[in-house]
């Protein structure tokens, strides 16, 4: 018989805000809300009124971001409600845990922003729902930590560039311990990636031809 591994309903809870298939969710979700309004041709009509593209990038980065939070937060409920069922134990948010389970909350919900930029620039490049799902999926959640692994791995370890990967970031906080500077690091990296997606998923939605 398998014991089951975590000790309370919280727990086991927190674990829906880095695991992946929250972020496949995500990912799917994100490239379907994004491309809509180019398969069905109503970008064009949202353009022509005059509307702003950088307003409409944002905008839609907006609802994508309390979307997300929706979806984390109902499965932080159903999963801390299922193991309190099983564990028989709800947890408390008194002590070190009760840190734990707030700074984890915080920074992994910072870190969907960031991820979310991502994927919408992604996207609104592409403008194809099959292949913005298939780069979101496999190329941000699968391979984009090996990616930079693999720069690791190119300068013998010297520089641990493994670290700077947003998803080994949004990974990094499944076990207690994480000091001070972790949390620095995953704000910077979370930050480098907002803002560069932002601003390049800007530039090419403006750029281009809305048809």
């Amino acid at each position: 018989i398998l014991s089951f591994p975590y000790e309370n309903g919280l727990s086991y809870g927190i674990t829906s805000f880095m695991e992946g298939t929250a972020h496949t969710i995500t990912a799917i979700f994100v490239a379907i809300f994004a491309t809509a309004d180019f398969s069905h041709g109503t970008m064009k009509n949202v353009v022509s009124k005059g509307f702003s593209k950088v307003y409409i990038f944002l905008s839609k980065l907006i609802v994508l971001i309390v979307a997300n939070y929706i979806i984390v937060f109902v499965t932080f409920i159903a999963g801390t409600i299922c193991a309190w069922i099983v564990t028989g134990e709800f947890g408390s948010l008194s002590g070190d845990f009760g840190k734990y389970i707030l700074g984890t909350t915080g920074i992994e919900l910072y870190l969907y922003i960031a991820l979310i930029a991502l994927m919408l620039m992604v996207s609104m490049s592409i403008r194809n729902l099959g292949g913005a799902i298939a780069i979101n999926v496999l190329g941000i959640l699968s391979f984009e930590s090996t990616l930079f692994a693999l720069f690791e791995f190119m300068v013998d370890n010297k520089i641990k560039f493994s670290e700077f990967s947003l998803m080994y970031n949004t990974s990094f906080y499944r076990m207690m311990g994480a000091s001070s500077s972790d949390y620095i690091r995953s704000l910077i990296v979370g930050a480098v990636f907002l803002v560069a997606s932002v601003l390049l998923g800007i530039y090419i939605f403006k750029k281009s031809d809305v048809k």
